[in-house]
C-alpha cells in the first residue's frame, strides 16, 4: 500500500481488553495516525461473518474483448527470421512506456507483437454464458488474488486460430520469434503489455498487483471502484490501496 513506509519495522502486538498494545507490555511506540497491517491466524477471528467475507473469492472484469495487447520478444538481429513474421514486429521507439515497464532492464533487441483478448474459452462460457470475453481480476476478501483471460487472438503466421490464454500465446510466439531459446516460459506479468487511456503501455503485473492506481491508471481504477463498493470497502480520493499480491501460478 502507498499509505506503508518504504522501510517497514515487525513489531509483535496482543489485544489486551479490545487495544493493541505492545507485546512485551505498553502502547504501541508509534507515531498518531501510523498505518499497519495486522498478520494473525484464521482461527483468532471471532466474527465468522467477516471471516467468511475475507475467505470469498469474487472475480471482476478488468478489460474487455478485441482490447490490444503488446508482447515483448527478444529478436536477435544474428537469427534469421521469415520475412512473414517480422511483419509484424514493432519497436520500442513506435511505443510510450510507463515507468513500471521501464524498471525492468530489456535487452537492445527487444521488439513487439501485437494480439487481441479474444472470445471465451468454452469452459469459461459455460461459467460466464453472457459473457464476449476480457481479463478477469480475481479477488478474495480485500486482495487480488490473480487474473484469467479468454482466448488470445494471435497473427496467422503464428497460429491460425485464437489459443487458448496469455501464457499460450505467449509460449507460441516466443517459439516463433526466439527459437534460440531452450525454454519457451517466460513471465507474462512483466512481457505482456496493455494500453492505459493516457497512451502508455504498462505490464499486466499493474493488473495482477491492482498497484498504485492513480488517475493514469484511470481502466484499472474504474474497475477497482466497483468492486470497492461490491466489497463495501473504504476508497481514497486521490489512490487506489491495495496489498501487494502473492502469485498462485494462475493466469
Amino acid at each position: 500500500m502507498d499509505a506503508f513506509a518504504k522501510s517497514t519495522l515487525r513489531v509483535p502486538v496482543k489485544l489486551v481488553d479490545g487495544r493493541w498494545e505492545f507485546f512485551y507490555g505498553g502502547a504501541v511506540p508509534a507515531r498518531e495516525g501510523t498505518v499497519g497491517e495486522l498478520v494473525i491466524d484464521r482461527q483468532a477471528i471471532a466474527d465468522r461473518k467477516f471471516l467468511e467475507l475475507l475467505n470469498r473469492k469474487t472475480e471482476h472484469k478488468i478489460l474487455d474483448a478485441g482490447t490490444a495487447l503488446r508482447v515483448a520478444l527478444t529478436v536477435r538481429p544474428d537469427i534469421a527470421l521469415d520475412e512473414a513474421l517480422k511483419k509484424h514486429l514493432l519497436t520500442s521507439t513506435s511505443m510510450n512506456f510507463s515507468g513500471e515497464y521501464l524498471k525492468t532492464l530489456r535487452s537492445n533487441d527487444t521488439q513487439f507483437v501485437e494480439v487481441t483478448i479474444g472470445e471465451p474459452s468454452p469452459q469459461q462460457r459455460e461459467k460466464r454464458p453472457d459473457d464476449i470475453g476480457g481479463i478477469w481480476l480475481t479477488v478474495q476478501g480485500n486482495q487480488p488474488k490473480g487474473i484469467a483471460t479468454s482466448r488470445v487472438e494471435v497473427p496467422d503466421e503464428v497460429s491460425d486460430t485464437p489459443l487458448d490464454s496469455v501464457n499460450h500465446a505467449f509460449t507460441r510466439l516466443s517459439e516463433k520469434y526466439e527459437p534460440w531459446r531452450k525454454s519457451h516460459t517466460g513471465n507474462i506479468y512483466d512481457r505482456v503489455l496493455y494500453q492505459e487511456k493516457n497512451g502508455r503501455w504498462y505490464p499486466l503485473n499493474v493488473l495482477r498487483n491492482a498497484a498504485l492506481a492513480r488517475d493514469e491508471h484511470e481502466l484499472i481504477r474504474a474497475r477497482w471502484e466497483e468492486i470497492a463498493e461490491t466489497l463495501r470497502m473504504p476508497l481514497a480520493s486521490n489512490q487506489m490501496q491495495l496489498p501487494g499480491l502473492a502469485d498462485e501460478g494462475g493466469e
